[in-house]
């Protein structure tokens, strides 16, 4: 199962015209600003790989560092192969003792985990959140949240919505954007129900159960004072 972009939207009208496509209630969690990253554990519960997402089906291999995420679990107490998926990021507290060493969280994050040096990327200060749990036939999202936090991840914050609620869901992380210690730029909204998800199906660049509800862009005023 590859890990494809998400379909985006920036307003609510196009957000419930893709949630009429499904049957059952819709899971909101905040699109952090990271490094999409699968962490794949063997029947003998070890972790074996991690990898960024790259193409979607071919990503940079960052086992070495990954291993040294403080809550990134090296072994799971599994007997068949399984994938944990989220995002790599470095919380905003973290970025803010690299005294304007990087341009961003997101860039500071990326750089660490292609850093040769494991040492060197574990004194970055990572972190991994987990939004997907592949290979055990789980039933809805909110079971894949439980289990991940049950194996010892930190699972992105998560919320039960229906559709009317979505616009409030989505206002709310708008609201709260300043008090989070990661960087979003988004809220994203799936379908809680997996089977409704397999109906659903792909195209060749997103998940049709699965949508992000972009961010508006900041803007700013500014002088223009020469062009050469």
């Amino acid at each position: 199962q590859s890990m494809l972009s998400l379909e985006k939207c920036y307003d609510e009208q196009t957000l419930l015209d893709w949630a009429a496509k499904f049957e059952g209630d819709v899971v909101m969690t905040p699109k952090v600003d990271g490094c999409a990253c699968s962490i794949r554990y063997g029947a003998d519960g070890r972790l074996e790989i991690a990898a960024t997402r790259g193409s979607g089906s071919v990503g940079e291999d960052i086992t070495g560092n990954v291993l040294r995420i403080p809550n990134v679990p090296t072994r799971l107490p599994i007997t068949s192969p399984v994938e944990i998926r989220g995002e790599v990021y470095l919380p905003l507290s973290a970025f803010a003792k690299l005294a304007g060493e990087f341009a961003n969280p997101r860039n500071t994050a990326a750089g660490a985990l292609k850093q040769k040096d494991p040492a060197k990327s574990a004194a970055v200060g990572l972190r991994f959140m987990a939004y997907d749990v592949v290979g055990l036939g789980l039933q809805t999202e909110l079971e894949k949240f439980a289990q991940a936090a049950a194996w010892g991840f930190e699972p992105v914050e998560h919320t039960l919505l229906s559709r009317a609620e979505m616009q409030a869901g989505y206002d709310r992380y708008v609201a709260r954007r300043g008090e989070l210690d990661y960087e979003i730029d988004g809220v994203v909204f799936r379908a809680n129900r997996v089977d409704e998800q397999v109906r659903l199906g792909f195209t060749s660049h997103h998940p049709r159960g699965a949508i992000a509800y972009k961010l508006q862009g900041e803007s700013g005023l500014t002088i223009l004072r020469d062009v050469e």
